[in-house]
């Protein structure tokens, strides 16, 4: 059992310093702002490693220190928390990364796959997706044990083998695993209140009868909004400005097979808002399932403060969203798994109810190695070529 204090400018910053010391798998136990006082960065971050086995004794014994490098905050920092030298440090950190990748990959080294064969041709086409290369490499390692090792191998027979790695690997939360009140947290901007109108939609579809709640009073026009789709559906809204508003709400719906719950998008740096809001949603009667909602094309570093300040709501899925607004869908495979939280839905525009789908393995893997469609991915795993 390891238990450490890590220290840095931003929580991003943070898990990388946490991922190489501690593993991929250190659990993140809490995150809070750092004490100015004690001239140390602005986030700190609480981690361990075996925290299914820990007991209150392990971490009175642990070891408490920062991670190496981590300076404090100077004057002139940005508003998220980076410095903007240091930003534009990392991201030449980033290009060179990239750039060794693709030398290793030009040249080969002895025990790994070939980069001028089919695995190599895969693993450029999952990082064009943007998966990072360190999960590229894990995946087609995974794929190369599959393979026989003595004769070369079709590209297609490979393409199949990550296809069925990709979706054996991917964790599902199925619909009819939700609980009866659903309810969607997140950032700004990314589709809350149309989405909770396509699900409305969808279990409606299923023969279900549905009511939608909004607890977004912060946005102009918010109810106004999600009161136009229930007319359209057919479907009864009510707005809650509090904890004893979304009580009667619940009370009210309780002819309701569904309930979806819409809520103000706060950023994951507001943490008065998310506090306010977890005092509106947390821990009310009937909570049901709580799904997060996250742009596909969010990068990794804000993936993972957003996961750290929403950890409050205790979400029990994912809902990726605006799969039609982004090419980098290395989020569906990678997010999943630095979250320890299993796919739910997708949306892929802005049409309600049409573009919202269940999340499948076949649909990630189709989309991360370019195949025609989920059917195709599918045929793959089902040992067809």
């Amino acid at each position: 059992m390891k238990v450490k204090h890590f220290y840095g400018h931003s929580v991003g910053d943070v898990m990388q310093e946490i991922k190489r010391e501690l593993g991929r798998e250190a659990v993140i136990l809490e995150s809070r702002p750092a004490d100015p006082a004690a001239g140390r960065p602005q986030v700190e971050v609480v981690a361990a490693v075996d925290f299914a086995a820990a007991s209150p004794a392990d971490f009175a014994a642990a070891s408490w220190t920062p991670a190496a490098g981590k300076t404090p905050p100077a004057a002139g920092r940005e508003p998220g928390g980076e410095l903007p030298a240091y930003r534009e440090l990392r991201q030449e950190v980033l290009l060179i990364r990239q750039t060794l990748d693709r030398l290793l990959g030009a040249t080969g080294l002895e025990g790994e796959w070939p980069a001028a064969g089919p695995l190599g041709n895969l693993y450029r086409r999952l990082l064009a997706h943007g998966l990072p290369a360190e999960v590229g490499r894990e995946l087609l390692d995974r794929v190369l044990a599959l393979l026989p090792g003595n004769r070369p191998v079709p590209g297609e027979i490979a393409c199949g083998c990550l296809a069925r790695t990709i979706i054996d690997r991917l964790e599902l939360l199925s619909a009819g695993d939700l609980g009866r009140r659903i309810t969607l947290v997140g950032p700004t901007g990314v589709g809350k209140t149309t989405t909770a109108a396509k699900l409305a939609a969808y279990f409606q579809q299923r023969g279900e009868k549905v009511g939608l709640v909004t607890v977004d009073a912060f946005r102009l026009g918010a109810a106004a909004q999600i009161r136009e789709y229930g007319r359209r559906l057919r479907v009864p809204v009510r707005t809650a400005f509090n904890r004893a508003d979304l009580e009667k709400v619940l009370r009210a719906y309780a002819a309701c097979d569904r309930i979806i719950v819409d809520t103000t998008g706060r950023s994951h740096r507001d943490a008065a808002g998310l506090e306010q809001l977890a005092g509106i949603v947390g821990g009310s009667r009937g909570a049901g399932s709580t799904l997060l909602v996250v742009p596909v094309g969010v990068r990794e570093d804000d993936f993972l403060d957003i996961l750290v300040s929403f950890r409050r709501f205790a979400s029990q899925g994912l809902l990726f969203s605006k799969l039609d607004e982004s090419t980098a869908h290395g989020m569906l495979y990678h997010g999943g798994r630095l979250a320890s939280l299993p796919l739910t839905f997708f949306t892929t525009g802005q049409r309600v109810p049409e573009d919202l789908e269940p999340a499948t393995g076949e649909r990630v893997a189709a989309l991360l190695l370019d195949l025609d469609d989920a059917a195709a991915a599918g045929r793959f795993r089902d040992g067809q070529p």
